[in-house]
């Protein structure tokens, strides 16, 4: 049976980071002929020391290739490269980046615990990024002051807009059903499926079954992969209190 769209999330976290890995590639080489062009290496290696961010970057897009879904890595990168273009004077894109980064963070469940320290961390880290824009002269500064605090109150009436819409969609999502195609699984793995659902431990879980707690954690990984979730915290808080249906 051939899988339809929908039921391959890996093939489309997976095609998103080779483009990101080519773009990122583009950029590069172009950035390096401009400046090489017009005399300025010295601005591309040493002022902005761009070298060391695109290495970081390009080295983590590989990796992401290889494991799609490595939400942490996503995090690093946005967060961190996004704050970096803030520093450096770019404005909306470089937002999009750090709350890009937060979100995956927050989806690693990062803020769970300390919660405010972590936030606060984030927000003090923006507002310096910011400031020290200050260096570009002060109407740079202002004007794109000016462009953030917009962005803000147009993400928070757009967030306004389509509450209720979000609302409704998230539940209808928790009260759906899993639907497993019996080409990619079992009617032991939906079994498995269903137990982490419930909170059993892999122990339990394992001894269930008669196998050793080792190859039920490489199965219970295979198995992730295939719904498109990097880990247990990660597929309870997307399928928790869904049926599971073998079909």
């Amino acid at each position: 049976m051939r899988k339809s769209l929908q039921d391959r999330p890996v093939f489309w976290w997976r095609t998103i980071a080779v483009l990101s890995l080519l773009v990122w590639l583009m950029s590069f080489v172009i950035r390096v002929f401009y400046f090489g062009l017009n005399g300025h290496e010295q601005d591309f290696l040493i002022t902005d020391g761009y070298y060391i961010i695109y290495a970081v970057v390009l080295f983590a897009l590989f990796v992401l290739v290889i494991f799609p879904l490595n939400f942490r890595i996503y995090a690093f990168v946005y967060t961190s490269f996004g704050l970096l273009r803030l520093i450096n004077g770019d404005s909306i894109v470089a937002i999009f980046m750090y709350l890009l980064g937060i979100s995956f963070s927050y989806k690693i469940d990062f803020f769970k615990k300390r919660m405010m320290i972590k936030i606060s961390l984030y927000a003090a880290a923006f507002i310096a990024a910011i400031v020290s824009q200050k260096r570009y002269g002060g109407e740079f500064f202002f004007n794109n002051l000016l462009l953030y605090i917009m962005l803000i109150l147009i993400m928070a009436l757009a967030f306004l807009l389509f509450l209720p819409e979000i609302k409704k969609i998230r539940c209808d999502f928790k009260t759906s059903e899993l639907r497993l195609s019996t080409a990619d699984f079992t009617e032991r793995d939906a079994e498995i499926l269903q137990r982490i659902q419930q909170g059993e431990k892999y122990e339990a879980i394992a001894a269930e079954y008669d196998i050793a707690t080792i190859t039920l954690k490489k199965l219970v990984r295979k198995l992730f992969y295939r719904l498109g979730v990097s880990d247990r915290t990660i597929f309870l808080s997307k399928y928790s209190g869904r049926k599971i249906v073998l079909q």
